[in-house]
């Protein structure tokens, strides 16, 4: 087992020894350059922001000197820092779907300023809020979806997800209909790193995909980065998902029931002691078409899937906060029967079979942010992730007679397990009023267990076989990193973020050592428009072995290997952000993408579970990508929503897939158009609608066939994703009522009717070879989601 890297400091002969010494060198740099500047006794105003009814933490918020072009943003804990010269100062604070505020300051220190915000009526525009956040954001292709924006989507059965919002977005592909999968510019779904608190969720959700793992009632805000991210950012090669959990309202109890055709769900949050310094929240997910299932006694069959989340929030000072917390994810699907019959001669047959699929995510984590003074504030998160499938099969049979009994019993279970333990400390220092720094360091455990199947055979009561096989592939592996973020601030308009991360990822069998180089440069132009420039590098040590066409709970994780390489993604990206009338942001972002390593099935049999038996089964080459994404999106109004456009090609070149031939990506969808929208009609009613228009995917179909010696035919597919389905084509509607509206009572009932493809399209998934009457072969479209209509009913107090 490899040493962990911690202990290889102590460990001259390690592996990792020589890695993190260069690390903590790179840190000793990033700690003297906190003493660095010419300016750094400038004042500083710094304070937290906050939701003035819950007294939730607010992140993003966007904090400028309105004489200058100086300004800044609250982190994850609503924590800001804004250096200034000495004088007086216009500052103003907003954050989408919030009102703005402004404060008049004469600053000759450093200065405490909390801010409370209020939140935006949906049906009211504070257009000039998004000016802000258009202009004064440095990062290309990055967006922050409100609550109201996800939870008012036309959504298919009425499950409003945020993964399947983003997928509205330019540049972002869902894969299979009615999954929540992303494919972001051209990259592989095991590329996007999802994050819930800090901590990396894996698995695909639930219901095969149907469902991700966040629940809506749950969620405080939602980052999405489909561009550069920032250096404190890593460990996957695509996309980063930052998901923040509700920490709980400070002042008053809230919370909802709604039920679904699918689901029920229960949140709640608030105060858990009287001066609302400690904060609780819970909430559940459950499905409820199982209770209806039939079961009867040897005979059953039903699925069953649930969420709970639960966090509680310690202040025992202005400067200090403690989040504990926890999620658990679960689906469980059981197939169960017994037959038993009796023939002429007496003999008695007996059987019965039964089968579960379990697949489960956990995971557990303790946050501890500190803020040391004006200039200096810590974050320092610890946790495990935990992703579980069990497929157990047992068959048992039995013959019986007047004098003996036969019987047959066969136990069969495949397992798959991925744990991490993730340790992140992050500190940020204002030096100046032109200078910001961020740095920290990320130590994780991996263990893998990609596959164990157990295998067990009695027969008469006696063991014949009990085997356990892909024990040798159980391994832990280590990843480290080391970032740090420089940002330069200017009053020309000019916003500089320069950072790196150090990335180590050790295995059994190597020791990976990557340096990651990340700029992000904005400059505001004259009339409120920004140019928004990104390159990045961004490496990968897992790997995921899935299904071609999606991702299904079995899917395996694995690490690289000495012939099996990390992935790596090097991007470029430049983007214009210009604030339009009424509160809508416009943008145009292009981009271009270089893949190494990155992976797909080369159709070999899995065979044995022996050491590292998915190189033989996954192959690694190069891709490319590149495209033009364009955005309009109103967040707040009578009429919110947003129109994009997408035009991107993604191709692959393996030498063992296609001959070394390039072809394009089994996702690689040309155009996408998409129209979404929430239209207020008042307080009390809405409507909203989605209209979405996509090129068809690519595919393999067979071009010819031929016969071989023994009079097999065998069909020729000349070359991989020679095909492109239909154009995709789908609009979706629906409403939403208030219940007895009544303006001086909070509590609230509602209901609604969502439909999805409501013109009832044929969209077709997959293509299935069939054979005419003349047995000739033919390629048909296979559909699944036609004309779906659903209900759904709210309380919220």
């Amino acid at each position: 087992m490899t040493k962990i890297c911690i202990y290889a400091l102590m460990n001259p002969n390690s592996r990792c020894r020589f890695a993190l010494l260069h690390m903590r060198k790179f840190l000793f740099l990033a700690f003297s350059a906190l003493t660095f500047s010419l300016q750094a006794q400038m004042p500083q105003i710094s304070g937290f922001v906050s939701d003035a009814a819950t007294g939730e933490s607010i992140k993003g918020a966007i904090i400028a000197d309105s004489s200058s072009f100086i300004y800044t943003s609250s982190n994850s804990e609503g924590f800001y820092n804004l250096g200034v010269s000495s004088g007086r100062h216009l500052i103003s604070i907003t954050a989408s779907g919030y009102q703005r505020v402004k404060f008049i300051l004469d600053v000759y220190n450093n200065r405490d300023m909390n801010v409370q915000l209020e939140r935006l009526p949906e049906y009211l525009t504070d257009s000039h809020s998004n000016l802000h956040h258009t202009v004064y954001d440095y990062r290309s292709g990055h967006t922050a979806p409100l609550a109201s924006q996800v939870n008012n989507m036309p959504a298919l059965l009425n499950e409003q997800d945020p993964v399947k919002f983003l997928q509205y977005m330019p540049g972002v592909s869902g894969g299979i209909e009615g999954l929540a999968g992303l494919y972001v510019r051209g990259g592989n779904a095991d590329q996007n790193l999802m994050l819930m608190d800090g901590l990396p969720v894996y698995g695909n959700g639930h219901i095969f995909g149907f469902l991700s793992n966040f629940n809506p009632g749950q969620i405080r805000d939602v980052e999405f980065y489909r561009g550069v991210m920032p250096a404190r950012y890593g460990g996957r090669a695509g996309s980063v998902m930052d998901v923040s959990m509700l920490e709980g309202s400070r002042n008053e109890a809230h919370g909802g029931f709604e039920s679904d055709i699918l689901t029920l769900k229960f949140n709640i949050n608030g105060p858990l002691n009287k001066t609302g310094s400690t904060t609780g929240s819970f909430g559940i997910r459950r499905s409820w078409l199982d209770l209806f299932l039939p079961k009867r006694g040897d005979n059953a069959l039903f699925y069953n899937l649930h969420d709970i989340n639960g966090k509680i929030v310690f202040r025992p000072g202005n400067n200090d906060k403690i989040s504990i917390w926890a999620y658990s994810g679960r689906d469980k699907f059981l197939t169960r029967f017994a037959d038993s019959a009796t023939d002429s001669l007496g003999r008695t047959t007996s059987s019965k079979f039964a089968t579960t699929l379990l697949w489960k995510n956990t995971l557990a984590g303790i946050n501890y942010s500190h803020r040391f003074n004006n200039r200096l504030y810590s974050n320092v998160n610890f946790g495990m992730t935990r992703y579980t499938f069990g497929f157990p099969l047992s068959i048992e049979a039995a013959i019986t007679t007047d004098t003996s009994q036969s019987s047959l019993n066969i136990d069969i279970s495949e397992n798959i397990v991925l744990t991490d333990f993730n340790l992140k400390a992050g500190f940020e220092y204002g030096i100046s009023s032109t200078y910001f720094a961020r740095f920290g360091v990320e130590l994780i455990n991996h263990y893998f267990s990609p596959s164990t199947q157990l295998i067990k055979l009695r027969s008469n009561g006696n063991t014949r076989i009990d085997t356990t096989y892909g024990k040798v592939n159980n391994q832990n592996a280590q990843e480290a990193a080391l970032y740090g973020e420089w940002e330069m601030n200017s009053s020309a308009g000019l916003k500089l973020n320069v950072g790196g991360r150090l990335w180590v990822f050790s295995a059994r069998e190597k020791t990976f050592v990557r340096p990651e180089p990340r700029i992000l440069l904005s400059q505001v132009l004259e009339g409120a428009k920004a140019i928004k420039l990104g390159f990045g590098i961004a490496n990968q040590g897992l790997h995921q072995l899935s299904n071609v066409n999606a991702n299904f709970p079995n899917d395996v994780w694995f690490p690289s290997t000495q012939s099996f390489k990390p992935q790596q993604n090097i991007q470029l990206t430049g983007g214009f952000y210009q604030p339009w009338r009424a509160g809508i942001e416009f943008n145009a972002d292009v981009y271009y993408k270089w893949m190494n390593g990155i992976t797909e099935i080369n159709n070999n049999d899995e065979g044995d579970l022996d050491a590292n038996y998915w190189e033989n089964m996954v192959a690694q080459g190069k891709g490319t990508a590149y495209g033009l994404e364009l955005l309009a999106i109103r967040k707040t109004g009578r009429l919110s929503g947003l129109i994009s456009y997408t035009y991107s090609k993604s191709t692959r070149t393996i030498e063992q897939i296609n001959s070394g031939n390039t072809y394009p990506f089994r996702w690689d969808r040309r155009h996408k158009f998409v129209t979404q929208g929430v239209y207020q009609v008042n307080s009390a009613f809405m409507l909203n609608f989605a209209l979405v228009l996509m090129s068809g995917n690519a595919v393999s179909v067979p071009t010819g066939k031929y016969v071989t010696a023994d009079g097999t035919f065998i069909y020729d597919y000349s070359e991989k994703n020679n095909f492109r389905m239909p154009v995709y084509k789908r609009l979706d509607i629906g409403f939403k009522k208030q219940i007895h509206p009544n303006p001086r009572v909070y509590e609230k009932q509602w209901w609604g009717v969502n439909i999805y493809n409501v013109l009832n399209f044929r969209n077709p998934l997959f293509v299935s070879l069939d054979k005419d009457d003349q047995g000739l072969l033919q390629a048909n479209g296979i559909s699944f989601f036609p004309f779906i209509p659903s209900i759904f009913y709210k309380w919220e107090f």
